[in-house]
């Protein structure tokens, strides 16, 4: 019996993980970015009251509230199934903390952090299905994921990326952000990481990334 955790990841807003998720038919945990940005209520208060002006720990603090966020969401998902289960997760919540962070923040001790937490659920490994790195890569890509933006409407985003230079550049650094902590990743052998290919989240990239997890499901056994 194995429980693993599959988690779409491109740091791309509006790219479409979300609906692809649900394209596999299987649970699913939405958008744990998505949750702590749009929402200011999720710093439990006034963001100065824990860290006295302090913009380092504020952004420390918005990192452990995506993994805290999307670990609850992940054991309310989990709580109805069997013993034998394979979770979607529309974002890898350790890579995406990282890069929404306004500043460098030490993600070593969030990542061991994330993996006690997410063994603590019973979690017996993670899959990365990392589609970030070939969206940067292609212009199409990234002028997709920001026309989707707009049109799926969240005010939130708007606001953080009124212009196509914003969003490009945003992401470009985001894309760069996550490579110390994919190395750490690929490292591990709780995690398993692919970087695939980007087809828009078409049946072509469903099909690859299935393949990918039944091939990680028969390493584990």
């Amino acid at each position: 019996m194995v429980k693993i955790l599959v988690e779409i990841q491109a740091s791309h807003v509006g790219i479409g993980k979300s609906t692809f998720a649900k394209e596999f038919n299987k649970p699913w945990v939405d958008d744990c970015i998505q949750l702590v940005e749009s929402d200011p209520s999720f710093f439990y208060g006034d963001v100065n009251e824990y860290g006295e002006g302090n913009d380092q720990f504020k952004h420390l603090l918005r990192c452990y509230l995506v993994l805290e966020n999307f670990a609850a969401s992940l054991d309310n998902v989990a709580a109805n199934l069997a013993t034998d289960w394979t979770i979607i997760a529309s974002r890898s919540p350790i890579i995406s903390c990282i890069q929404f962070a306004s500043q460098d923040v030490n993600w070593k001790p969030m990542l061991n952090y994330y993996k006690r937490r997410l063994k603590h659920l019973g979690v017996d490994a993670v899959l990365v299905l990392d589609y970030g790195t070939d969206i940067q890569r292609n212009e199409e890509a990234v002028q997709m994921g920001y026309k989707r933006m707009w049109v799926r409407g969240r005010k939130f985003e708007w606001e953080a990326f009124d212009t196509y230079e914003k969003y490009k550049s945003f992401f470009q650094r985001a894309e760069q952000v996550k490579l110390d902590v994919v190395e750490a990743i690929k490292k591990d052998e709780y995690f398993h990481y692919e970087e695939m290919p980007f087809d828009g989240f078409k049946e072509k990239d469903l099909e690859i990334a299935k393949r990918c997890i039944a091939t990680t499901k028969l390493i584990l056994k």
